[in-house]
């Protein structure tokens, strides 16, 4: 029986609070330069051009920076408090990869792949299992040297799991189905 290992994983709150914020910014802009089109005359840039040429579009511009807005904000407060990343005996639980945030337990033999990826400086890990996608951050991590801790054990413990028919399984996800 192996050790449970817990980690936690939370977003800094500087980086949550500055998605909505930004967002809320770039509705106020959109619904005052349509509330002002005629100000906009002698500007130059495509805001100032659709402000003059079609004003209605900046109001459409305006509603889509609100609903982003709201999806801001529904990220933020489910990301706001933290979470616990956990490598159990037989199943790890992660982040889910969604908007709307929530853990997902997974068991070590339905992953079908772990995957280190480099996004503009950031790595990040991705799960892929019969039951969706988790993806983890390593910003979410209290240091550099956790995270790295948290990849190594997880594709140990996956690899100790995965049985010798684990790559067809693999390979024949990414072939057609049969009809």
């Amino acid at each position: 029986m192996t050790e449970t290992l817990r980690y936690p994983y939370q977003f800094s709150r500087a980086r949550l609070l500055s998605i909505p914020a930004v967002a809320t910014g770039l509705t106020v802009l959109f619904s005052y330069v349509a509330s002002h089109h005629d100000r906009f005359k002698d500007t130059f840039g495509v805001v100032a051009w659709l402000a003059n040429h079609h004003p209605g579009g900046i109001w459409v511009l305006a509603a889509g920076s609100a609903a982003a807005t709201c999806i801001a904000f529904v990220h933020t407060l489910s990301h706001w408090s933290g979470q616990i990343i956990t490598l159990a005996d037989s199943s790890v639980t992660l982040p889910r990869a969604s908007i709307f945030g929530g853990l997902v337990s997974i068991p070590y033999a339905a992953i079908k792949s772990v995957r280190l990826h480099a996004i503009r400086n950031h790595q990040v890990i991705t799960a892929t299992s019969e039951r969706g996608r988790a993806s983890v951050f390593a910003f979410g991590f209290r240091s550099a040297r956790a995270f790295d801790e948290f990849h190594a054990t997880l594709k140990r413990r996956i690899g100790k799991k995965l049985s010798p028919q684990a790559p067809k399984l693999q390979a024949a996800s990414s072939a057609h189905p049969p009809r």
